[in-house]
């Protein structure tokens, strides 16, 4: 554990204490094995740097060097701009390509509902892909059934029927689904998996 007295023994080293100070702190040195110690190191460091210096003879130098693992030089090839301009035309294709796969991947499907409700005055669509807006999605009359054609992004989307502004159903001839936050039954549709329906 270090001592807080370690600045102490530094000016005490330098000569730059008092008498009393001096006096007080050898005797915390006779308690103190930290202190003790470093002293001790001080010492043997002075001592060390008391010794003659000498230069290590040439032929040492030059064995000890030859030793040493050499350092590699990098191989730069004449061919490297080269290789930047294809890298240059392969990033300028990529940051073309990605957006237009995107566009295309992300082409409409156009979905065709229909639901046999003879007695219906009207019918709306409500789902995810119209913000669940009864007014946004009416449904037309066709040979005694009412159908809408509404053209989607690939995805997956909850919808119901709404009969006469009130009444909510879910399809009759949704493959699949799920119940929402409310309990009721929403009806499925993936574009994924059917493409167009109808």
């Amino acid at each position: 554990m270090k001592c807080k007295n370690v600045k102490l023994l530094q000016k005490y080293l330098e000569n730059q204490l008092s008498e009393k100070e001096v006096s007080t702190l050898q005797h915390h040195i006779k308690n103190c094995p930290f202190c003790k110690n470093y002293l001790k190191l001080e010492e043997k460091l002075e001592k060390l740097g008391a010794l003659p210096h000498s230069e290590a003879p040439e032929y040492l130098i030059s064995k000890i060097l030859s030793n040493l693992p050499k350092k590699e030089e990098k191989f730069i090839p004449n061919f490297l701009p080269k290789q930047a301009f294809v890298f240059g035309i392969i990033l300028i294709f990529m940051l073309l390509w990605f957006p237009l796969s995107r566009k295309i991947y992300q082409k409409r499907v156009v979905v065709r509902f229909e639901i046999d409700l003879p007695e219906a005055q009207s019918v709306a669509i409500a789902g995810d892909f119209n913000k669940w807006d009864i007014n946004k999605t009416k449904c037309k009359k066709e040979k005694g059934k009412w159908v809408a054609e509404i053209a989607l992004k690939p995805g997956r989307y909850q919808y119901m029927f709404v009969v006469d502004k009130e009444i909510w159903i879910p399809d009759p001839n949704a493959t699949d689904y799920t119940y929402d936050s409310f309990g009721k039954k929403n009806s499925i549709l993936d574009t994924y998996v059917c493409g167009i329906r109808g």
